[in-house]
């Protein structure tokens, strides 16, 4: 796939319910791997909310990514993923809350 910046990681509904639209005081649910904690792709979260604002959920962050094809982990406030760089392909580790990237490995 050619380099594409572009390509954009926008925290998606899911992972925006259970990071920050549920109530600020909760601890959000790990989603350790593809499917969630039970790999059944149900949420376990409470509180949510039970109708979408008219503009949507508030997208906390997003983080340019320059490829590729990944889903998201999420565990310990930490959101794993991976894409490319020039021609190489990358293991990133963001920080869930803010988007800051934590660590990158090259794989």
């Amino acid at each position: 796939m050619p380099f594409n910046p572009n390509r954009l990681l926008t925290v998606t509904a899911g992972i925006c319910l259970l990071i920050g639209a549920s109530k600020p005081s909760a601890h959000a649910e790990d989603w350790p791997r593809w499917r969630g904690p039970d790999q059944t792709g149900i949420s376990l979260e409470t509180g949510l909310l039970k109708e979408w604002p008219t503009d949507g959920p508030k997208q906390v962050w997003k983080k340019a990514l320059s490829g590729g094809f990944s889903s998201v982990v999420v565990a310990e406030g930490k959101l794993f993923t991976q894409t490319k760089e020039r021609n190489q392909e990358v293991v990133l580790c963001l920080d869930a809350a803010t988007g800051k990237e934590i660590w990158q490995l090259p794989i």
